[in-house]
């Protein structure tokens, strides 16, 4: 991406993860999560690749890279609520939300009970480092996307299997925001639509009764049904995965 996030779109298998588990409350490890802000200035100037050399700057990233989801939602949505919070865990930061819903440093989950995306030090680090500046807020946009799906009334999945048709238009969602980001100029076309076509291959789960995310083939063809699409708004193209509560009104 040329503007502020540079090459190196993903979607990261595991870390695509759809919610938080639920546990029984616990005391938080450490000091606890932290708020990130939507509205603090980015410290860098131009591209975000390399711009950050330490886990512990993972914050700055994503007040870099929030905003542009931010603005996505408004782009897309007339009154759409947004996330409650966007909650950084530190390394060493384990516990339990009032809400019921676990976190820690490898987290990267949207937790359903109190509408907050909780995002672990080591977990966005590792997709920053090892795959692109692109990957964490992609990652971002698919856990948003559940809220979304939160916010319409989706059905919650009783079976692992049933889960999987809402990790397909999350991705789809994830494509999306990469449309917009395109759209925006914030994108380094070609740079990062090879990076993500090799990224993908990554991606996926058997099929088997514990499946609750798509295989390899329909996440890489969920993702690419919106940020491909020529629509003014590719989330449209995720209404099908849940033709019952459209994601997203006609356009």
């Amino acid at each position: 991406m040329a503007k502020r996030i540079a090459a190196g779109a993903a979607l990261a298998g595991a870390a695509l993860a759809s919610t938080l588990t639920f546990s029984a409350p616990a005391q938080a490890l450490g000091t606890g999560p932290e708020a990130i802000s939507t509205g603090s200035p980015c410290s860098v100037q131009g591209d975000l690749e390399g711009a950050f050399t330490a886990s512990s700057q993972m914050p700055g990233y994503l007040k870099c890279v929030l905003p542009d989801v931010e603005a996505w939602i408004d782009h897309q949505y007339l009154n759409m609520p947004h996330p409650a919070s966007y909650q950084f865990v530190p390394q060493g930061v384990s516990g339990t939300a009032p809400s019921g819903c676990a976190f820690d440093e490898t987290s990267l989950a949207y937790c359903f009970g109190d509408q907050t995306v909780y995002l672990g030090e080591s977990a966005v680090w590792k997709l920053y480092r090892g795959t692109g500046d692109a990957a964490p807020v992609l990652v971002v946009a698919h856990e948003v996307t559940h809220h979304f799906q939160n916010y319409i009334g989706v059905a919650r999945a009783t079976t692992a299997n049933e889960q999987i048709r809402y990790e397909n238009q999350a991705d789809c969602g994830a494509g999306a925001f990469m449309a917009y980001a395109r759209q925006q100029g914030l994108v380094d076309g070609n740079d990062d639509v090879r990076e993500l076509a090799s990224a993908l291959v990554d991606v996926g789960e058997p099929e088997g009764p514990h499946q609750s995310h798509g295989t390899v083939e329909q996440r890489v063809r969920s993702f690419y049904l919106a940020y491909s699409s020529p629509l003014r708004l590719p989330m449209a193209e995720c209404v099908p995965f849940v033709p019952e509560r459209p994601i997203i009104g006609a356009v």
